[in-house]
């Protein structure tokens, strides 16, 4: 069920740019920011980007998701073991998160800029 749950999340992180593009009626069009003419097969480019765009998004996000629950797990069991050195833990645990949630922040900004 957790697999199916995550499976569909990812592939609705990575289509939703697609589905927030919007419609064009024309075929041709003029683009002021290229100096040119615009035409179906710019657009269908575009939409491949925006494909590309939304599918790094959702393997940055699932992946840093993935690796903060691994570093919450493992840490959590350190700490059922060894009480004694939960401070020390906890502190590289989050450390790791920043990491994690680093990578994915700059991993979306990226996608934003191509």
């Amino acid at each position: 069920m957790k697999k199916t749950i995550f499976v569909v999340l990812v592939i609705s992180l990575c289509f939703s740019p697609l589905f927030a593009a919007e419609a064009t009626t024309t075929s041709v069009e003029f683009d002021s920011s290229l100096g040119g003419i615009r035409t179906d097969s710019d657009n269908a480019i575009l939409s491949v980007g925006q494909l590309a765009k939304g599918i790094m998004i959702g393997l940055a996000v699932s992946g840093a998701t993935m690796g903060i629950g691994a570093l919450v797990s493992s840490t959590s069991e350190a700490v059922a073991r060894q009480p004694e050195i939960s401070s020390e833990l906890t502190k590289v645990m989050n450390s790791g998160i920043y990491a994690c949630v680093g990578l994915a922040v700059g991993t979306i900004a990226v996608s934003f800029f191509f």
